[in-house]
């Protein structure tokens, strides 16, 4: 009955295994058939010892089995256990792949998240124009003084890729602006230099009065040469005028010199000469910018007549030179000369 019975587990064994036992080293794949096993006929006896012997090698296969499955469960299995294809994200844990894992040239744009590469990521001179997209490089993305007339391209910088107000001297070339690059009506006093405008650079009869700084200038009227003579009028007259247009607030001295001649026959008598700004004004007997000659003996008497008045800017004052004499004719006016000269300031 015992021996019935144990041959009733020996074949529950067998179907479990299908109909076959193996040891041997499953950990690496390599396994051996146990093949020693005692065959029993149907209607034969089976005696104990042979029945034993069976259970002893079950036993020891399913006991070096067991120690195989429980080295498999602390991470004995390598890549021979595993089918090629067969290990998916799924199996993998989070953060388990390291740089020794991925072969080289197995990670390509797919398998690169947008937006993830870093400078860090990027190694040190390996970036070259083939691999920056048109259009794609901002001012964001330039160091500060990190690009020089080597890094641009001839014609590659115009209008558009320069700021407004960052071009200064240091960045211009020196004699390359020309009147094409300088926009109408930009040139103002503080652009030119000290001395840089002569007379080339001044158009022809441009210069105003409003121009002309208030400096010293003069004016003058040569009235006659040398041994001409004007016979003096009885009455107010004008022997000569000079015009000043005045620069600026100021003064105008006048002067006028010249040579009298009253011949002997006409002494004991009075000749006037004055300066004013109207030809209607009466040249009084005495007066600050009056002179009166009395002769008594044929005489050439040098003259001068003075005066200094008072402008306004950009006014033009006319000074007349007018005299007359007590008697009628014989006398004479020689040598007459009128100067003006303006003078900003006094002292």
């Amino acid at each position: 009955m015992k021996i019935h019975m144990g041959l009733g587990v020996l074949v529950l064994l067998l179907l479990l295994t299908n109909g076959a036992l193996w040891a041997g080293d499953i950990t690496g794949g390599a396994t051996t058939a146990i093949t020693t096993l005692k065959t029993f006929a149907a209607g034969n006896p089976a005696s104990a010892g042979e029945v034993n012997q069976n259970f002893a090698l079950v036993r020891d296969a399913v006991n070096d089995n067991d120690a195989r499955l429980d080295a498999l469960a602390a991470g004995g299995v390598t890549s021979a256990h595993i089918a090629d294809g067969a290990v998916t994200s799924a199996d993998i844990a989070a953060d388990t792949i390291t740089a020794a894992d991925i072969a080289a040239g197995a990670v390509g744009t797919s398998e690169i998240a947008d937006g993830t590469i870093t400078t860090t990521d990027i190694l040190d001179s390996t970036i070259t124009s083939a691999d920056i997209a048109a259009d794609t490089i901002t001012a964001a993305d330039i160091a500060a003084d990190a690009v020089g007339a080597s890094e641009i391209a001839a014609g590659a910088v115009g209008t558009s890729e320069i700021a407004d107000g960052t071009v200064s001297s240091t960045d211009i070339l020196d004699g390359t602006i020309t009147s094409a690059d300088i926009a109408a009506d930009t040139i103002t006093a503080a652009n030119i230099g000290t001395g840089a405008v002569g007379t080339a650079e001044i158009l022809d009869g441009t210069i105003t009065a409003a121009d002309i700084a208030a400096e010293p200038g003069i004016e003058y009227s040569d009235v006659s040469g040398y041994g001409t003579q004007t016979a003096f009028p009885t009455s107010n007259s004008t022997f000569a005028s000079v015009s000043v247009t005045a620069p600026a607030a100021g003064y105008v001295f006048v002067v006028a010199t010249g040579e009298i001649y009253i011949p002997a026959a006409k002494y004991n008598n009075y000749t006037y000469l004055g300066l004013d700004t109207s030809e209607s004004t009466t040249i009084p007997a005495y007066g600050r910018n009056v002179i009166k000659i009395y002769s008594e003996s044929n005489v050439y008497a040098p003259t001068c007549v003075s005066f200094t008045f008072s402008v306004s800017a950009g006014t033009t004052y006319t000074y007349y030179l007018r005299g007359y004499s007590d008697v009628a004719s014989s006398i004479y006016y020689l040598h007459q000369n009128l100067a003006a000269m303006f003078f900003p300031t006094r002292y």
